[in-house]
């Protein structure tokens, strides 16, 4: 298959307070790639060899991880930027707006115009002519 797969999904949606039945395409997610095969293909594509490419992925997997949390948004040229952010509970008083008030390090990624502008060049193909009923779970290949 080549292509962005993706499968239609039957839903119920609420349109103008009327709840009706549609189809929806939904993004069939491949198999998650880690950065061993990562560094597999670089070294396919290169002279370099796949343990420094590895070696240069962790530590920069490092870098990153240290400037976010000290607060630095972290630009990754034609990739896009990661900003740090936060979650926490809305506080009364000024005094209860502490370090306990956060629940949670978020991550936000935004993509750069030139990645963005590869997205559009993506092809679509449909994984499977079956339709998939609302809550029904993916297993495997569908």
């Amino acid at each position: 298959m080549t292509g962005f797969p993706f499968y239609k999904v039957k839903r119920k949606v609420s349109i103008k307070g009327k709840v009706t039945e549609k189809y929806v395409a939904t993004a069939y997610n491949q198999k998650t790639v880690d950065m061993d095969m990562i560094a597999e293909m670089i070294t396919q594509s290169s002279t370099v060899a796949r343990s420094d490419i590895y070696s240069v992925l962790v530590s920069m997997e490092d870098c990153i991880f240290t400037m976010l949390s000290v607060g630095h948004a972290v630009d990754m040229g034609v990739l896009g930027t990661f900003f740090p952010s936060l979650q926490a509970k809305a506080c009364d008083t000024p005094e209860e707006c502490n370090k306990q008030s956060i629940e949670k390090f978020k991550l936000i990624f935004k993509p750069s115009k030139h990645l963005k502008k590869k997205f559009k060049t993506i092809d679509f193909q449909l994984a499977n002519s079956r339709v998939i009923e609302a809550g029904e779970k993916i297993k495997g290949k569908i």
